[in-house]
């Protein structure tokens, strides 16, 4: 048994749960709408690309001091007829449930469930570099291979990052040789783009 095995479950897990709870309600509902891909991507980008670009709406909505009537009132006037009556419906429930604190993790649950209906999977991929095409394209081709489903690739760069690339699908585990596999490849992509600069370096001292 490992050293986290039968201790009580944290308050972050119970918040995870929750929010699992919530995002699945939120697919079911926007499948029923007709317009269930749009109204997920709407969804993700009203948190991300919106919400956590307004912090002044952010303290109000968090703060104890505005009731949730307040509150709700408050996402009314301000996305009434610019959101879909889905995505404003939800955002209402949660504030009505106190619940606003689980909106980020909702979002992402979202696009997970999303993908996961279509069959496709959500794989991140840490590099110390940027990914040309070629190598991305190669990483994709090995991991739909293996994974057996379409790959969504998330990139990231973390220059602190020593060599190699650390990759992650959900709570999947890739086996010793998916990761061999995937290391040859960024290996070859880093000779190559060595052995292009040695050639052009030499093309420049002829000259």
């Amino acid at each position: 048994m490992s050293d986290l095995e039968g201790q009580a479950p944290s308050v972050d897990a119970g918040k995870s749960q929750l929010a699992r709870v919530y995002a699945r309600a939120f697919v079911a509902v926007a499948q029923k709408s007709g317009d269930f891909e749009p109204v997920s991507r709407e969804f993700h980008s009203l948190v991300f690309d919106v919400l956590q670009k307004s912090p002044g709406f952010l303290r109000l909505i968090h703060s104890p001091r505005t009731s949730s009537h307040e509150k709700i009132q408050l996402v009314q006037r301000v996305f009434g007829g610019r959101v879909s009556p889905t995505v404003l419906q939800f955002l209402q429930t949660i504030i009505s449930h106190n619940r606003f604190d689980c909106l980020n993790e909702i979002a992402l649950l979202v696009r997970e469930r999303v993908h996961e209906l279509q069959g496709r999977v959500r794989v991140q991929v840490r590099t110390a570099e940027q990914l040309d095409d070629t190598l991305r394209k190669r990483i994709v081709e090995v991991l739909n291979k293996a994974i057996q489903k379409e790959v969504v690739l998330e990139e990231s760069v973390d220059p602190e990052l020593l060599g190699g690339l650390v990759v992650r699908v959900g709570d999947q585990v890739i086996d010793g040789s998916v990761r061999h596999r995937l290391e040859q490849i960024r290996q070859d992509a880093v000779r190559r783009a060595r052995q292009e600069i040695q050639v052009q370096s030499e093309r420049f001292a002829a000259v």
